[in-house]
């Protein structure tokens, strides 16, 4: 706005009338999301409300808050059909980036269109993009450190895919209570069971094991209740002799 000393010299009355022009210029600034319009679920990326943090300040150096801008367009990492979703919350702060034209037609036809409005560099025309000097806690999060890569998450970590695959050079560690699997369990090399699983001291399997190579183990094997260390044979008689092979 004007001072007293603007129209005080031709200079002055120039620079104020350039300075309304650039004024007129929106240009990248830190905003506050206000509303998402998006909560993480599996569609298209959604718009934003959004609240400029940079006071605007009268020729009296008094402060004034900008507005709202709504229906902002956010950023979301995608290319084809592969994406990482992780949409704005409201209390953000994020960039907000301004088109030098009006973008709406874009905006509904999501394809090519000529500009919906004479405007230029308008607070209209934003684009968010999230993710400058916030503070709030981090409570889930994908970690990447110089010796490995960290994932958190303060419920469920759900992996679908019709195979999955593991490779690591030396050793896949579980650290659970219990591990379910609803489906075989297919084992190509050596398999150890170490600790126990119930309260007599032993590891539960529940349905058909089925094992294809040798079987050592260092204590005895029940089976059916019968135990393969102590079982006696009865009605045979003492000797030399050896009973025949196992015939089922």
């Amino acid at each position: 706005q004007q001072t007293e000393s603007t129209p005080a010299a031709e200079y002055s009355s120039l620079l104020f009338i350039v300075q309304q022009f650039i004024n007129d210029l929106a240009g990248p600034t830190l905003v506050k999301v206000i509303t998402s319009q998006s909560s993480g679920a599996v569609v298209p990326a959604g718009y934003v409300s959004v609240q400029p943090l940079v006071n605007q300040m009268t020729g009296a150096r008094k402060s004034v808050p900008h507005g709202v801008i709504n229906n902002i367009p956010f950023f979301r990492l995608q290319a084809g059909g592969n994406a990482i979703i992780m949409d704005p919350q409201p209390g953000d702060i994020g960039l907000c980036c301004f088109a030098s034209r009006d973008i709406s037609a874009v905006k509904t036809s999501n394809a090519q269109a000529n500009p919906g409005s004479q405007r230029q560099w308008d607070w209209a025309d934003g684009l968010y993009l999230g993710g400058f000097i916030n503070v709030t806690a981090l409570t889930q999060y994908i970690q990447f450190l110089a010796g490995g890569i960290n994932m958190v998450s303060p419920g469920q970590i759900t992996l679908a895919a019709p195979q999955i695959t593991f490779n690591a050079s030396t050793g896949v560690a579980v650290n659970t209570p219990l591990a379910s699997f609803s489906e075989d369990i297919a084992v190509a090399n050596d398999m150890s069971i170490e600790g126990t699983t119930n309260s007599s001291g032993a590891a539960v399997i529940q349905g058909d094991l089925l094992v294809t190579g040798a079987t050592t183990g260092t204590g005895d094997g029940v089976f059916a209740g019968i135990s393969v260390s102590t079982h006696m044979h009865g009605g045979v008689q003492s000797g030399s002799s050896n009973t025949d092979a196992p015939n089922g």
